[in-house]
């Protein structure tokens, strides 16, 4: 009888390991898969407090680096950003690691072929102006 319940338990241990083996590939292939598509570069206007609006331009390395350049538009004296860093691919969304951070780490949602802009939370900002970045 022990013989019985030891084999029937390596069954089952079995079949559990073998799916999760199976669900852990599929997610790795279907990650790996948006990250080749978001290698490129992405512009936008974003909306701004005090300005115009901010053209945004985001190039993602596929060494999984970028750079991002910031133009105030609007200002009596146009201002300029360039940061660059690392960032990484997670549950569809893109997280900016610049260099020189302060602790604010940029974030995007990939919809098809653009870049959303996230709130700090990683959450939709909700409003009706434009937040997207396009693929170029």
């Amino acid at each position: 009888m022990s013989k019985i319940v030891f084999l029937f338990s390596f069954l089952l241990l079995f079949v559990k390991c073998t799916t999760q083996s199976v669900e852990k590939e599929k997610f790795k292939n279907d990650t790996s898969k948006i990250e080749r598509t978001v290698f490129g570069t992405y512009e936008g206007k974003i909306p701004c407090a005090d300005c115009e609006g901010v053209l945004e331009n985001l190039e993602l390395k596929n060494n999984y680096t970028f750079i991002l350049k910031s133009t105030y538009k609007g200002r009596a004296e146009e201002t300029s950003f360039v940061e660059q860093g690392k960032y990484v691919v997670d549950s569809g969304k893109i997280v900016l690691f610049p260099d020189d951070s302060t602790g604010d780490y940029p974030k995007y949602l990939i919809v098809n072929h653009s870049l959303e802009k996230l709130d700090m939370n990683g959450e939709r900002i909700k409003s009706v102006l434009n937040y997207k970045l396009r693929k170029r």
